[in-house]
């Protein structure tokens, strides 16, 4: 028979998690939108968005893109009266939002970790 070794399992390493991981108040920004594409939601480069919220609360529809530009034939969204988007997917970049046609309003809800 050869050598064999009882099996050891290594001790179980216990995560550390920042005590306020969740942020205790968002940020609501009402915007004032134009055709005219406007970086509304600023990168994060420190990396702690979570996600965000957008509520077309205007008359005509909202389009918005990731990065800093956003077109009718190039966005990630259209959002027509009263349509709601949540984003969770982490994008840490600055978003663009427009209005399609005239003035539009949107409600953007960043959710951030502090």
């Amino acid at each position: 028979m050869g050598l064999s070794r009882a099996f050891t399992q290594a001790a179980a390493s216990v995560p550390v998690v920042a005590t306020n991981q969740f942020p205790n108040q968002a940020t609501i920004t009402d915007l004032s939108l134009t055709p005219t594409p406007s970086v509304s939601l600023p990168a994060r480069p420190t990396g702690n968005r979570r996600g965000f919220i957008v509520e077309n609360d205007g008359t005509v529809p909202v389009i918005y893109a990731y990065g800093s530009t956003v077109s009718v034939a190039a966005r990630t969204a259209l959002l027509f009266p009263n349509d709601v988007w949540t984003d969770d997917s982490g994008w840490q970049g600055p978003v663009a939002f427009a209005s399609v046609g005239s003035g539009g309003t949107a409600n953007v809800t960043e959710m951030v970790f502090i």
